[in-house]
């Protein structure tokens, strides 16, 4: 079985919880009195974190105001400050917010998680222009995106953008996949359906799998595979045919020679409620 781990940017520590940055470690001084818009912007991606084009200009404006060292622990502080600004909740509450509907689901109650999401989506405070603008990069680390919420374009924490497959968008030369399903997956589902969509992958596209899969969101994770060794204009292929094969699993063995005769290389998880997008580090446009 396919073991997962979670795609992190670097120097954040496993799990995600930026509120366990080592703080000797995050007192380095940047070296510099002031920071611009894209510093800021890069620092928030380096440490897998979003704001708003609004709440940026205004993290950047605090931090140069701030009669201190600018520091990653000044940053940070900022950060936390203007999220609460912007969103009405701390960090930290959007951690508590994403691990409530884990705690909901592991005990069987979809019914309360899903209402739990859905009124948090509703009522969420969001910039319009971002929240209106399809073609919008948002985070993973997004608290709309860790709920399930679907979007064109996702950035996740090492700053790759992935962009759903639409009638529009379609796979360039990807070397890499991001799934999101319509509810939040098990280590274990996890496991079984990246190896269901790396054969999905290998007898569509062919080209090379790369690595394993790293988690992102509870619904979503993100699958190395090199397309340009194999047959990228066969995306579709691939699309067509993975919630059939995610389903019913790979064909039953015609030859013994991977196994007993009408066994099944990788057996399905028999859900047919599951579904997913599909995304695409790299994709061509009618637009």
């Amino acid at each position: 079985m396919t073991t997962k781990q979670d795609r992190v940017s670097r120097g954040i520590p496993t799990g995600g919880q930026f509120s366990t940055m080592n703080r000797d470690e995050a007192s380095v001084e940047l070296d510099q009195k002031d920071v611009d818009v894209p510093q800021v912007t890069a620092w928030l991606q380096r440490n897998g974190l979003g704001l708003s084009c609004e709440a940026v200009n205004a993290m950047t404006w605090h931090i140069n105001s701030a009669d201190a060292p600018i520091t990653d622990i000044l940053m940070s502080d900022v950060y936390r400050q203007v999220h609460e600004d912007e969103y009405g909740f701390s960090h930290e509450d959007r951690q508590k917010f994403i691990q409530a509907l884990e705690v909901l689901e592991a005990q069987g109650r979809t019914d309360l998680a899903d209402a739990v999401r859905k009124v948090s989506v509703s009522t969420a405070t969001v910039e319009p222009a971002e929240q209106d603008v399809a073609s919008a990069v948002h985070d993973s680390s997004d608290f709309r995106v860790q709920a399930g919420e679907v979007f064109d374009s996702v950035r996740t924490a090492d700053g790759t953008v992935f962009h759903r497959a639409t009638g529009i968008n379609w796979a360039d030369e990807p070397q890499a996949v991001r799934l999101q399903a319509n509810r939040p997956l098990s280590d274990e589902e996890l496991g079984q359906i990246s190896d269901l969509t790396k054969y999905a992958l290998a007898s569509s596209v062919h080209g090379e799998a790369l690595g394993e899969p790293e988690r992102d969101t509870p619904y979503s994770f993100v699958l190395g595979h090199d397309f340009t060794k194999g047959s990228p204009d066969r995306a579709g292929v691939f699309e067509a045919g993975l919630a059939r094969i995610v389903t019913e699993g790979s064909p039953p063995l015609k030859t013994n020679r991977k196994g007993p005769i009408g066994s099944q290389t990788v057996p399905g998880t028999g859900d047919q409620s599951l579904k997913f997008e599909i995304y695409y580090d790299s994709v061509s446009s009618l637009n």
